[in-house]
């Protein structure tokens, strides 16, 4: 499943997201689901 799909299983109406960020790898938690994002650079970033 690709990150994206993971959060878009996470989304409701109304929800409280916590965001961790560490040594390049982004964790996303709702209550007991978590998903690891591995951020890219788009193109033209710096």
């Amino acid at each position: 499943m690709s990150d994206t799909a993971a959060l878009a299983d996470l989304a409701s109406r109304s929800i409280k997201l916590q965001v961790n960020s560490q040594d390049g790898d982004v964790m996303v938690n709702l209550d007991e689901n978590v998903v690891h994002v591995a951020p890219t650079t788009g193109k033209g970033a710096a």
